[in-house]
């Protein structure tokens, strides 16, 4: 929906950027539709194909707020302090479409965090990126009601052209060229009160994300499960055997599933291989 409101708002048609995607418009409106990680990306590639030059992810994060994270958005909003939010945001990973590792460490007065992506998107890297940090800004942001959120940064991409857009984002000194994504931030942060802190709506909506996770596992199709596995894995596919084990199936169930929804192991890593 995000990526739908952004085309049209740079004379996009809507159905330029679904098409092949499998989602309508009606989709959009259904709070509970299902999309899966190959279909974000399809259509955030069609976006950023169709856009005018200069459009980059600076532009489409701060769209990603906790707002359109739905509950888990309001959840993490509603907890007692920035930790837990965390705590609940990392509880319930798989309602945030991330396409990245996060490793967060805080050592004395000094906490980090290191991204680490899941997914080799090649030229669409450094948008995905963009898009993603930005969000995880603009939602701690929201949450601690501060715009200093990060000390530094340090980003692995080469400057780009439009390099001084980031210190006036993120409001803190950027370095690029580095060895790997990773940020300072000062983790007193974490035991700060939240502003709009509220333990019962927080309980209610918790529950409801947890009844969400056990949807969006018990819905997926074979099909979804295999492409989401093949997507993560970068250039390291993994044979249809060591699929298996990932997914707690056995192989020849999994063959039995996908060819009564239509399809293949060899289908879906040739559409994935396409696609990445």
């Amino acid at each position: 929906a995000v990526f739908v409101h952004a085309a049209g708002e740079y004379g996009i048609q809507p159905r330029e950027i679904l098409a092949g995607s499998g989602i309508t418009m009606s989709d959009l409106d259904d709070p509970h539709r299902l999309i899966t990680a190959a279909q974000e990306m399809m259509i955030g590639r069609k976006l950023v194909q169709r856009a005018p030059d200069g459009v980059n992810g600076l532009d489409i994060g701060p769209r990603i707020h906790l707002f359109s994270k739905g509950k888990l958005g309001m959840a993490a909003l509603c907890s007692e302090t920035a930790l837990d939010a965390l705590k609940m945001m990392i509880r319930y990973i798989d309602l945030t479409a991330t396409y990245f590792q996060y490793e967060l460490t805080v050592e004395g007065e000094q906490g980090s965090v290191r991204m680490k992506a899941l997914v080799n998107l090649d030229d669409f890297g450094r948008y995905v990126f963009e898009t993603e940090v930005v969000s995880l800004y603009t939602m701690c942001s929201m949450i601690l009601d501060d715009i200093h959120v990060f000390k530094e940064m340090h980003i692995a991409f080469p400057a780009p052209a439009y390099a001084m857009r980031y210190g006036e984002v993120f409001h803190c000194p950027v370095s690029f060229g580095a060895p790997r994504h990773w940020f300072t931030f000062d983790p007193s942060l974490l035991d700060k009160a939240l502003k709009h802190s509220n333990t019962l709506t927080q309980k209610v909506l918790d529950q409801e994300c947890r009844q969400l996770c056990r949807r969006l596992n018990e819905h997926a199709t074979v099909k979804d499960r295999i492409r989401h596995e093949l997507i993560i894995s970068e250039d390291h596919y993994p044979t249809l055997d060591q699929l298996a084990q990932r997914v707690n199936m056995p192989e020849r169930t999994i063959r039995r599933k996908l060819t009564m929804e239509g399809t293949s192991y060899k289908d879906i890593l040739s559409d994935v291989r396409k696609q990445i």
